[in-house]
């Protein structure tokens, strides 16, 4: 008795496997070229036995046999009633399977699957079985969605008053195409300043109209950099009802004059602090107004050039 019941799980989990399609080789054999299945009947009743002959099929290759209904994997076989057997030398086998009703409506099946990838299957009337309708198994097609792909560019150089993290500002240049076979929705297109294409604060809104499949559209505009802002960041573009990054390029706003300054400011700090003798801090003091007097000449100088 418990040897049937472990040759029963055995069978059930080799069937499985093989209509799973995670098959292995048998190094004696290759795959089969041409398996077939010859049929007695086209057409019986629950629980009534059907012979079959398998020509093709690998020599000494597990094959599961199950009626199956009209959807694919072994989900749609009837796996508990499948059968087994194992091609002689030639590849042939006789194979009797006991018809049940299978999970999925007809139009239904007999299905061959070898655990090396073989097979093959021939139409077969479960009589009794439901029949699935063809209108009702018909899927409505997903609705499109409309898809815009573009690019953005970044125009002007690095004003005086980045120099110092003050701010500034850039002309942005959006193109983008309407990609799919739908046309998109009049709404707005915003160009984002942020760390990435995930965060950060709307820099520029701007209107774009609905473009019919292929349609393009380009439109400049000037984005404000806010005070405090150095560093790397990203200019990126969200369309209408998205969430998603359409196009991106990167942004770099170094204040380095701020920085010399404020690294000469420590320094003079620093060096002022180990004088000792009242004269060398008096000559220290007059090197740092002579050195701030020179930083505001050249932010001066900066000023008239960027106003010029």
């Amino acid at each position: 008795m418990r040897a049937r019941i472990v040759r029963s799980v055995v069978g059930l989990l080799l069937a499985a496997l093989a209509f799973s399609g995670a098959g292995f080789s048998v190094p004696a054999y290759a795959a089969p070229t041409d398996p077939q299945i010859a049929i007695a009947s086209s057409s019986a009743g629950e629980g009534e036995e059907v012979d079959l002959q398998l020509t093709g099929w690998s020599p000494g290759v597990l094959v599961s046999v199950a009626v199956c209904g009209s959807g694919s994997g072994s989900s749609s076989c009837a796996m508990m009633a499948a059968a087994q057997a194992v091609p002689n030398a030639d590849g042939d086998v006789d194979v009797v399977v006991v018809v049940a009703i299978p999970p999925d409506p007809c139009p239904c099946e007999i299905r061959a699957l070898s655990v090396d990838g073989g097979a093959e299957s021939v139409a077969f009337d479960v009589e009794g079985a439901e029949i699935a309708d063809a209108e009702s198994e018909a899927q409505p097609a997903p609705p499109q969605t409309a898809v815009l792909e573009g690019t953005v560019r970044l125009a002007g150089d690095a004003s005086w008053r980045e120099q110092f993290a003050l701010g500034g500002s850039r002309v942005v240049t959006i193109a983008v195409t309407n990609t799919s076979q739908v046309a998109t929705e009049q709404g707005e297109l915003d160009v984002v300043l942020g760390r990435n294409t995930r965060s950060g604060d709307v820099a520029l809104s701007v209107d774009i109209p609905s473009l019919p499949p292929g349609g393009s559209f380009e439109v400049s505009g000037q984005i404000m950099i806010p005070a405090g802002f150095t560093g790397k960041f990203v200019v990126y573009v969200v369309g209408p009802g998205s969430l998603d990054s359409i196009a991106s390029t990167t942004l770099q706003s170094w204040a380095v004059l701020g920085a010399a300054a404020v690294a000469m400011l420590l320094a003079f700090g620093w060096a002022f602090a180990g004088l000792r003798h009242p004269s060398q801090r008096s000559r220290a003091v007059r090197f740092v107004e002579r050195s701030s007097l020179g930083l505001v000449v050249v932010g001066v100088v900066l000023l008239y050039v960027t106003l010029h």
